[in-house]
């Protein structure tokens, strides 16, 4: 009989409630209890049969969960055990599970893993919870809703998935490098569902690139539910096991191993408490003791600093990285080496000791600029010998505020540290999620710690930085897509019905195309290789700057707290409703209403922007290139 397995995550206390630590439990489900079935929905409109908790022969005899498909699309769901944040769930990066399929044909399947599906569905609309296939084809294949789901995607060089044997899977959840998770056994594709506006129809994006990695971290940190497909093959009635969800990283190696550290005191606990804000006072939380000690060492494994920003990097970072303490004793031992990279308490009189050791760790300077951050990241290496020679070293580590002097603990795996006892402490290194560095800002620039772009604070032809979203001081100008800045763009030019016959028009005048056929552009015969990049033909941006992508767009609209005209202005960049200029008759038309920015994406004859109101937004739609819409710039 199989038991419900723990693993024990120890979480500082920012995650919980007041100050205390406590242990977070993460079970494996194994379907040992049938009742847990109750929070699995398929028999009923999901074109599955029989979906329950079974036993049958093979590699794994005890319970699991059992369905079989049926004719067309099919799939299992649930929106109970797997929704919440993964990152904490799966506090190593992976999700593992036993797994098998059966069918009724001879063929083999091309597939090289497991169907799975994590989804969200964005709050506040008529669909909250998928309770049939309708359902999901509204949202994942429709576009109906909005809201992000992953497909993992297996990886094509694995063996072919296996008839009718069990198979352990570990699929990957923590992004690595800035790209999305991968593993031995595959990696994700992500996608956005994007309801429609007026004429702009709904759509489901397949996002890339910083897009793609936003809206990972976005999904991750609160999914909504879990599906399982069905269909692995051409054959209808395939039958689908699975058992054994753990959250954790079983037979996959370690990204970041701990140093050899050794144990002989199998009951000592070690953890950083942050006792109070002033100074960047920490604890240390030693417990577990039942044999006198006769020495206890503080070293520092390894520093790194981070910046927000380059402009809050003083010249000299000063003397930091170092230990003290004003516990000059601890239960008879005596403090020695204090205000070093290592510090110990040596034989007084030795005692039983569980406690907290109060400590300081200096610093980095960090200049005094409203915008200033920075983190210093740490790991420590405590070393307790007792007075039978027992000895036991355990590494913790956590990041210190440069700004509010808090603590934060981390896993040692989560820390832009070097482990390595033989590297020189505080040697730079890499680390995946470290934010972007951003350079230099001009006073025209506005940095957006999320995505880590710096773009324009202002739209092209704006007076101010908007004070809100209606300030029409910072409407700016309306660009027709692909032309340079010749006066066409201002909100007071005016218009001409006789298409350009070449890419730069040679005046200053909008130029209208109220009739069809199609496409509607500005100039004849049509150039839709115009704005890409810094030196794309006619770019309207200054020295360094250019058009942004669609996917650089979609990045910006997924770091808003929420995806509407409020969640743009509370964004860096502070976006403005300045509307759009018709090129039918060459009116200004939903000035205070809407948000339309131009990006440098064209589809065929149509270019793309992202629009945004009071009910909704979009990042990418595909519009006439003769309408007028905000230029927002980029850094290069």
């Amino acid at each position: 009989m199989k038991n419900i397995k723990y693993k024990i995550l120890i979480g500082f206390l920012i995650t919980f409630q007041l100050s205390s630590f406590i242990g977070v439990a993460q079970e494996c489900i194994d379907f040992e209890n049938p009742g847990s079935i109750n929070n699995w929905k398929g028999n009923q409109g999901f074109n599955i049969a029989n979906l329950s908790v079974i036993s049958s022969s093979g590699t794994n005899t005890t319970n699991h969960l059992y369905f079989e498909d049926r004719s067309g699309s099919s799939m299992a769901i649930n929106e109970v055990d797997f929704n919440g944040d993964w990152t904490i769930k799966a506090k190593d990066g992976c999700l593992c599970f036993d797994y098998r399929v059966n069918w009724n044909s001879s063929n083999a399947t091309n597939k090289t893993g497991p169907n799975f599906i994590i989804y969200r569905i964005d709050p506040g609309q008529n669909l909250s919870n998928i309770n049939n296939f309708a359902d999901w084809g509204n949202f994942a294949v429709n576009g109906n809703y909005s809201g992000l789901f992953a497909y993992f995607v297996p990886n094509p060089s694995n063996p072919t998935i296996p008839k009718n044997q069990w198979n352990k899977y570990c699929l990957p959840i923590n992004s690595n490098n800035n790209n999305l998770p991968s593993n031995t056994y595959g990696t994700w594709s992500v996608r956005q569902s994007i309801p429609g506006s007026g004429s702009t129809p709904n759509s489901v994006v397949t996002l890339s690139g910083s897009a793609a990695l936003i809206a990972w971290n976005s999904l991750i940190t609160n999914v909504g539910g879990l599906n399982l497909p069905a269909d692995y093959h051409g054959n209808p009635n395939e039958e689908v096991s699975f058992d054994n969800f753990c959250w954790n990283c079983s037979g996959e190696p370690d990204p970041n191993p701990d140093p050899q550290l050794c144990c002989d005191i199998p009951d000592l606990q070690v953890k950083l408490i942050n006792k109070t804000n002033i100074g960047g006072s920490i604890s240390l939380n030693i417990s577990g003791i039942s044999t006198p000690i006769q020495n206890i060492e503080v070293s520092m494994v390894d520093y790194h600093v981070t910046y927000e920003n380059d402009l809050c990097k003083p010249a000299n970072l000063g003397i930091f990285g170092n230990i003290s303490s004003p516990n000059n004793t601890v239960s008879g031992l005596v403090l020695t080496d204090n205000g070093t990279q290592s510090i110990s308490w040596n034989p007084g009189t030795p005692g039983v000791f569980n406690g907290n050791i109060k400590l300081n760790i200096t610093k980095p300077n960090i200049l005094n600029l409203p915008c200033c951050n920075g983190k210093m990241y740490f790991c420590l290496k405590v070393k307790i010998t007792d007075v039978n020679c027992n000895v036991c070293e355990k590494i913790v580590c956590g990041s210190l505020d440069l700004l509010t002097k808090t603590l934060q603990q981390h896993d040692p795996k989560d820390v832009p540290v070097d482990l390595d006892p033989t590297n020189p402490i505080g040697t730079p290194i890499p680390f995946p999620n470290e934010p972007k560095p951003i350079g230099h800002l001009n006073p025209s620039d506005v940095f957006n710690p999320i995505t880590g772009e710096i773009w324009m604070n202002t739209n092209l032809g704006a007076s101010q930085v908007a004070t809100s979203s209606t300030d029409a001081a910072a409407y700016g100008d309306l660009y027709q897509w692909g032309r340079l800045t010749d006066g066409h763009e201002k909100r007071t030019s005016s218009t001409t019905t006789t298409l350009s016959s070449s890419d730069v028009p040679g005046h200053g005048n909008f130029i209208l195309h109220p009739n069809l056929p199609g496409p509607l552009t500005w100039n004849s015969p049509q150039n839709i290789n115009l704005w890409q990049g810094v030196n794309g033909i006619n770019n309207p941006c200054p020295s360094g700057y250019r058009i942004p992508t669609d996917g650089e767009l979609a990045a910006e609209r997924l770091s808003w707290t929420t995806p509407d005209a409020a969640g743009a202005f509370a964004s860096p960049l502070k976006w403005t409703l300045a509307g759009n200029r018709s090129y039918v008759n060459g009116q200004i038309i939903n000035v205070g209403l809407k948000g339309s920015y131009w990006s440098s994406y064209t589809n065929g004859a149509m270019s793309s922007y992202m629009y945004f109101n009071s009910g909704g937004s979009s990042p990418s739609n595909n519009y006439q290139t003769a309408d007028g819409a905000s230029v927002r710039c980029i850094k290069n």
